[in-house]
């Protein structure tokens, strides 16, 4: 009797919570919702940078929560912004897209940012020789093979799709398609350590009593306005953080280049 008591006690007190399902990684909005909001970024702070928390004011929201932090993450995913230090740029690709939309420059910029986010890219490249199939068809594949919540994939398929379209790539040999952008872009624009996946979000604090592994950083210096129609880049990689001394030494160097 004291063992079905226990047993329903259990029961009622704390039933089985359904694990939430979360899909792989991809954009929060289509491409052309991201380019409006990077439009406001580079409206609000130009060059400079903006912090997050300005940031996500900047493209439309009231503060950092996680729906914003999450279409901040989707324009890094398209590789219109990256993340330096505690601030948010503008990136030179972003920068062709919005100056230069009528000339190849700007055009190959909005393909190239269109096939940065994995999951378009798999797509794409999984087509390019038959053309997308049907809503119903790539719905049940994303599903089972590729681990998408049920209820989100319907407003992913509709982004995805209108991403393209936006971009102007249409997918199938039999179309004029963009076979030869169909592999991952290069950043060579915003250096390496620009990663399309990573989610915005604070860094986890290293735990009490564990070593501090030596951090450094990468910076791209703009040697020319960067609305030039190529503007050249310096990229240094410093140790963080630099004493007085060695920020004196790094700029006597400099000096004398």
């Amino acid at each position: 009797m004291n063992t079905a008591k226990a047993t329903a006690n259990e029961t009622t007190k704390s039933p089985d919570k359904k694990k939430r399902h979360r899909s792989p990684n991809y954009p929060a909005e289509g491409l052309e919702a991201a380019i409006k909001r990077v439009r406001k970024l580079y409206d609000a702070d130009h060059e400079a940078g903006s912090t997050v928390e300005s940031a996500v004011i900047h493209i439309g929201f009231t503060k950092a929560h996680g729906e914003a932090q999450s279409v901040l993450a989707g324009l890094k995913k398209f590789g219109l912004i990256e993340v330096r230090g505690d601030r948010v740029f503008v990136t030179k690709r972003a920068v062709s897209i919005l100056f230069f939309p009528n000339d190849e420059r700007g055009k190959r910029a909005l393909r190239e940012a269109c096939l940065l986010p994995q999951i378009y890219r798999e797509l794409v490249n999984s087509y390019k020789e038959t053309g997308l199939p049907s809503d119903q068809t790539l719905r049940a594949e994303l599903v089972a093979d590729g681990g998408f919540n049920p209820k989100a994939v319907d407003a992913f398929l509709k982004d995805f799709r209108a991403s393209l379209a936006y971009a102007g790539i249409s997918v199938g040999k039999a179309v004029d398609s963009s076979a030869e952008e169909l592999k991952e872009p290069e950043l060579h624009d915003e250096g390496a350590q620009l990663k399309a996946e990573e989610e915005i979000q604070e860094k986890p604090e290293t735990p009490m009593g564990q070593a501090k592994t030596p951090k450094s950083k990468v910076f791209n210096v703009a040697l020319d306005p960067i609305t030039n129609d190529a503007p050249q880049f310096a990229q240094v990689l410093i140790p963080i953080p630099l004493s007085d001394d060695q920020k004196k030494r790094l700029i006597s160097f400099l000096q004398n280049l």
